[in-house]
């Protein structure tokens, strides 16, 4: 349930269930990923946009930097993948690693050159993100 209302932005069952989550079991599931995607409810969340769902998570103890554990991408991965400016913006400013690696070798600034998000590419550029990085795979020079 925490992760299916993170992919739906549906903030009023992601506050009833962290609300509840002394009697639930919540709290041990902000940050465990499901079985699908091996995602977090904050991957699903950075993914589908929903910003209001990852404020809700981190008020509750959820960490920003966390890597998945299939492929290794964060938040910050998925949000600049899926053009989604203003959560990728939010991400930075509450100081998520621009250099961390997933099992590629990739950054968020090769996802987002991957994505085609120049609006996300030109934030990282902002903010400071190394800008010639080489993946494990490919040679994707940004």
């Amino acid at each position: 349930p925490l992760h299916r209302a993170c992919r739906d932005g549906d903030i009023q069952s992601l506050t009833y269930l962290v609300i509840q989550g002394d009697r639930l079991g919540v709290f041990r599931a902000i940050n465990e990923p499901d079985q699908f995607l091996m995602w977090t409810p904050g991957h699903w969340a950075a993914y589908f946009g929903k910003l209001p769902c990852l404020k809700r998570l981190q008020q509750s103890g959820y960490s920003l930097d966390v890597a998945e554990g299939r492929l290794k991408q964060t938040v910050a991965h998925l949000a600049a993948f899926a053009g989604h400016v203003d959560v990728l913006h939010w991400l930075l400013e509450n100081g998520v690693s621009l250099d961390k690696q997933d099992s590629l070798g990739e950054t968020v600034v090769h996802k987002a050159v991957r994505g085609g998000s120049v609006e996300c590419l030109t934030l990282l550029q902002h903010y400071g993100a190394p800008m010639k990085l080489v993946s494990f795979l490919l040679e994707m020079r940004c």
